[in-house]
């Protein structure tokens, strides 16, 4: 692990690449690109935090509790085992980053869903040149949708990628490895 954020970390401006960096495999397997940091930096996947403790794993709705729920088939109980989790997808190889870079609220805002979808034509350029990450050399590419409408602009620029609604990947389970 290249660092620490914890929940009881008080910076509210937070360098969202830099949260994601700490747990940025050196080689990237299978990239999942979701649509932007959330305006609660409590929320983001790369920033432990607590998880609300859901009777069923269909009601929670987060991103975090997708992707751990999707690999590890539980989510994490506590700070500790939230950052263990995030350690382990870096091991496997798997790193999420988002289409649109700034914390935004996509929720009921056709506005804010428009100017995500407005950045995916440049994603795989911002990608490289932020984030030196080349999509052309990644084995997968999963764009990962908590709602509707992007399908056909991500096709247009990323022909062989694979666009999974949240509730369908989070209630489909893969062998962590």
């Amino acid at each position: 692990m290249r660092g620490d954020t914890t929940m009881s970390e008080k910076n509210h401006n937070i360098d969202y690449n830099a949260a994601s960096d700490m747990y940025r495999p050196e080689q990237i397997k299978k990239l999942i690109v979701v649509e932007a940091p959330p305006p609660s930096r409590k929320k983001y996947i790369y920033i432990s935090s607590p998880l609300k403790n859901f009777e069923d794993i269909e009601d929670d709705t987060s991103l975090p509790a997708t992707i751990f729920y999707h690999y590890f088939s539980k989510v994490p109980r506590n700070d500790q085992e939230y950052r263990e989790m995030l350690e382990r997808l870096q091991k496997m190889k798997i790193f999420i980053v988002d289409m649109y870079p700034e914390p935004i609220q996509v929720r009921n805002n056709k506005r804010n869903k428009e100017i995500i979808k407005q950045a995916i034509p440049s994603l795989k350029t911002r990608l490289q040149e932020s984030r030196d990450i080349d999509t052309d050399k990644i084995d997968e590419i999963i764009f990962l949708m908590p709602r509707s409408g992007y399908t056909r602009i991500i096709r247009k620029h990323f022909h062989n990628a694979h666009v999974i609604r949240w509730k369908k990947f989070r209630m489909t389970r893969e062998e962590a490895s």
